[in-house]
Parts: structure tokens; sequence; C-alpha cells
């Protein structure tokens, strides 16, 4: 039980005894554990139903796409997504100048990433597991490095001036090293 605390690395801000199992049904079928924590209802997956990493790189884009129940191209799904990108965008875009040192962590088909490469900052990086997302970025984008990668999986060099994430954390395994990389960085709000 204390094992799925450990590998999200919240067993120094949860105590155990704050979560209740609850045994839930996955889209799959599959009967599944959710640990749901007393305080502020926040439910962790148990790490046993957790997709196997090659999930993201490979086949989550197959899975998941804007329409429901059918696949999206990277170009239609740009369309879907246009004005939440645009609105995204405008939450920092005061916060870029040429001299800017970007990283955007989950770019997806490049909503977000495809109005900084356009800017021609210092430098410009897109995190993004998929390879199919990935691939599509670098056909797209010409002043961008794509990193076909997990976050958990670099060692980056590179101290950004500005790094953003839209819709990631549900995703992300351990929130504990995730966090810690950012621990530098100024918030905005």
């Amino acid at each position: 039980m204390i094992d799925f605390l450990t590998k999200t690395g919240l067993n120094k801000i949860y105590d155990i005894n704050e979560f209740n199992q609850k045994n839930i049904i996955l889209r799959d079928g599959r009967n599944a554990t959710l640990w749901v924590s007393k305080k502020d209802g926040h439910g962790i997956l148990d790490p046993k139903y957790w997709e196997a990493t090659d999930f993201y790189t490979e086949d989550y884009r197959n899975q998941f796409s804007a329409n429901l129940n059918s696949y999206t191209s990277p170009d239609d799904h740009i369309n879907i997504y246009k004005k939440i990108n645009k609105r995204q965008f405008n939450q920092f875009k005061d916060k870029v100048s040429k001299s800017t040192k970007f990283l955007e962590i989950g770019s997806s088909f490049g909503g977000i990433i495809r109005q900084i490469d356009k800017l021609e900052i210092k430098r410009c990086d897109a995190l993004e597991p998929n390879v199919q997302d990935a691939t599509f970025l670098r056909s797209k984008l010409k002043n961008t490095n794509v990193i076909n990668s997990f976050f958990e999986k670099n060692d980056f060099k590179v101290k950004y001036d500005l790094v953003v994430s839209f819709a990631v954390l549900e995703h992300v395994f351990n929130l504990k090293s995730f966090y810690s990389y950012f621990s530098f960085c100024k918030i905005y709000k």
C-alpha cells in the first residue's frame, strides 16, 4: 500500500493513513484500485495499473485524440485546439523576448510551441515523448529543438528562462522529481 506514495514521490507530503482504497473500473474494462486522499479528494491510481512507458511513446495518440471515436490527424488536432492554445500562449507571451531560453514539456502536436517557434528566440526546446507527435513537430518547426523523450529521462544542462506545460501533470509518473527540477524557477500567476 505504501508503494504508491513512494513511486509517485508523494511519501513526504502525504501520510498513508490519509487514504482510502476505492475500487474502480478503467476505460478498458479492467478492475483497478484508486487511492483517494481523505483530506483533499486527490486520487492516485495504484502503480500496478499504470500504463507502460511505451504506451505514451507509441500507442497514446492512436487511443487518445481530439475526436473521441476516431483518429485525428495532426493538422486537424491543431485546428480543433487553436483557440485554447492561443489563450494558453497569451498567459505567458509577455515573458518572452529574443533572449529567452524556452522549454515546453508535453508539446503534443505543437499548438503552443509553434507560436514560440515563429518568434526566433535564443533557444526553443520542445519535450514530447510520443514518437508520432515529435516527428510531426520536427517536420513543422524550423527554430525548435524537439526532444523525443520523457522528462524524467533527461539531464537538462540548460537553465531555461521560461518553462511551460499544459495538461501534463496527469501523465507524470513521479511528481516529486518533476517538481524538484523547477525548484529554482519563479512562478508567474
